[in-house]
């Protein structure tokens, strides 16, 4: 019993600093700050908060993740590839793995893809758009504002204008 009770003992006692590190108040300061400033289409500012919390947490996924956006849509494909790399390495069973793998994807091999999918929805043929979506996207879509689009999709395939 008493060995029992020293084994739980240490595996909390060593869980501890992770458990703070997770829950670290001024990390999710930092990072509600860098979602601030890039939702007022601050990237640079949004930057140096994340500097900020991978100084504090170098494995942060939600940092690694938003910084990972932040790249691609400044064209820095390179970096945000390696930001994915240490993302990876990381945090290999994360879904920020997958959402920002899809992202860069969707920059590269699947672009034309992408692109015949909103055009086939522009033109009206929603359920070929929403099967190129489905094949594009099996595991759902990688953020919210493609989430809002598979939404319509759906609705405009129940409800097809005459």
């Amino acid at each position: 019993m008493r060995a029992r009770l020293a084994a739980a003992a240490l595996i909390a006692w060593c869980a501890w600093p992770l458990a703070v590190l997770a829950a670290d108040p001024e990390v999710a300061r930092l990072l509600e700050r860098a979602q601030f400033w890039r939702e007022r289409s601050r990237d640079d500012l949004a930057r140096e908060e994340l500097a900020k919390v991978l100084r504090i947490a170098p494995d942060d996924a939600e940092a690694l993740e938003m910084l990972a956006r932040i790249q691609v849509a400044a064209n820095q494909d390179r970096d945000a590839e390696a930001t994915l790399q240490k993302l990876r390495a990381a945090r290999p069973g994360d879904p920020a793995v997958g959402r920002v793998a899809t992202l860069l994807r969707l920059r590269g091999p699947d672009r034309d893809k992408l692109r015949a999918a909103r055009n086939l929805e522009r033109v009206g043929r929603y359920e070929e758009s929403a099967q190129a979506y489905r094949a594009l996207f099996p595991d759902g879509f990688p953020d919210a504002k493609e989430s809002e689009r598979q939404l319509d999709l759906w609705e405009a395939s129940l409800n097809p204008v005459p």
